[in-house]
């Protein structure tokens, strides 16, 4: 339920904090979906969205190993 995934957001969020802070919540760029405007994908782009979801993996990586400056990520989360 919602308010069940709600406290423990908030508990997660005490137990990390003295390392991790919450970034504040993201706003919706427009005020309704419209799914005409997104974009379709041919199957035959099977191979290229496989290419670029390899790139995208890649840079996360790189972005978590920079913002860990080295150190090795640890989170303890206690059920």
């Amino acid at each position: 339920m919602p308010a069940e995934r709600a406290r423990l957001d908030a508990w997660v969020e005490e137990g990390l904090r003295p390392v991790f802070r919450r970034v504040p919540a993201l706003e919706r760029g427009f005020s309704t979906n419209k799914p005409v405007l997104l974009p379709r994908v041919a199957p035959a782009d099977t191979a290229r969205r496989a290419v670029v979801q390899q790139r995208t993996m890649q840079a996360h990586r790189e972005a978590l190993l920079a913002g860990l400056d080295g150190e090795p990520l640890e989170i303890d989360i206690v059920w």
